[in-house]
Formats: structure tokens, sequence, C-alpha cells
């Protein structure tokens, strides 16, 4: 029997990967600049939407659309977050 093969016995808790120092650093900081970024350009679009509407000969409800695609990779992103805060608690963020 390979190691692919091998299945964990029913109950048994596999220990959680410990992260070190560097790649918790890393990995606060790309979560949070990609939430600044997001939120930037979902902040930055509400103004521009007019001016959008207007040059590409759109009629009001159309700009639903825009508004849509760009609140959907923010939905999906708290997604895979809730996913990351799941898996890694915040104890071992914070070195508790």
């Amino acid at each position: 029997m390979t190691d692919i093969e091998k299945k964990e016995p029913e109950g048994e808790v596999l220990p959680r990967p410990q992260l070190g120092s560097a790649l918790k650093l890393v990995l606060i900081s790309l979560w949070c600049g990609s939430q600044l970024m997001d939120s930037f350009v979902n902040t930055a679009l509400f103004p521009a939407i007019s001016q959008m509407q207007s040059e590409l000969n759109m009629e009001s409800q159309d700009t639903v659309w825009i508004l849509a695609a760009y609140t959907a990779p923010f939905a999906a992103f708290l997604l895979i977050s809730g996913r990351i805060a799941d898996v890694y608690q915040a104890s071992e963020f914070s070195g508790k």
C-alpha cells in the first residue's frame, strides 16, 4: 500500500501546520492590502458611474451590471478569507 492509499483512522485529528513569523506577516499584509484595494475600487466606482453611463451610451438599468461586476470579486474574496480564518485561527497570528 502506498502513502497515497493510506487513510487516516476515523476520528483522528491531524495537526495544523505551524506558520513562521515571516509567513504570518506576509499573509496579513496581503490580506490587508487586498481588502484596501478592493474597498478603494468599489468606493471609487460610484462617482465614475454617471460618466461611464454617458460615454458608453448606457441606460440607468444597465449600470447595475457594472456594480455587480465590481462587487462579485469582493464577495468571492470574503469567502476565501473566511476559509483562511477557519484554518488559521487568530491565536496563531497573535502569538498566544
